[in-house]
């Protein structure tokens, strides 16, 4: 599949779980062809969560990362509570916005990413109890990370990118 995706995902409640990688020979072998060569990555533009009862059963996306040129791009689950987010990466470019919002009580855990914005806009998160930063890999079997913040988090226009990285287990 070629572009970006935004996907949304409505009336989700705690049985709903939601996955998305890439196909490549680490992921799933009896998938790939003979001498095509595989990103590794699963790339989005968007992705919206909406839970009448304000929890989702998971959400595992490590192997995608978001990217966007203009609009929204990122995670939005304002509100919505979960035991597992994971991400790659989320980066703006040119006039894009980079979001990421879940509940207060949710750890966000990206695997293998940074959050540099190539755009230079901060990443604008709601809700989110912490980022944590962990090994990630590839659907070719790259292992990438785990990387620093490399760019500046925001929550309602305050710098929080000192304190919103959790560093212990």
């Amino acid at each position: 599949m070629k572009g970006q995706a935004t996907l949304v995902l409505a009336d989700s409640d705690s049985n709903t779980h939601v996955a998305v990688y890439s196909v490549g020979p680490a992921n799933n072998p009896g998938a790939v062809r003979p001498q095509t060569t595989y990103e590794g990555w699963a790339t989005l533009r968007a992705v919206g969560i909406h839970s009448p009862t304000g929890v989702v059963g998971g959400v595992r996306m490590g192997n995608a990362r978001f990217e966007g040129t203009s609009g929204l791009t990122g995670l939005w689950a304002s509100n919505v509570s979960t035991g597992t987010l994971v991400l790659s990466d989320i980066a703006a470019f040119s006039t894009a916005l980079p979001v990421l919002a879940a509940s207060s009580t949710t750890e966000v855990t990206i695997a293998g990413g940074s959050l540099f914005q190539p755009n230079e806009r901060p990443l604008v998160i709601d809700g989110v109890a912490g980022i944590r930063f962990r090994q990630g890999g590839a659907s070719t079997g790259a292992v990438v990370g785990p990387q620093a913040l490399l760019g500046r988090v925001e929550r309602n226009g305050v710098d929080v990118s000192a304190t919103i990285v959790l560093t212990s287990p």
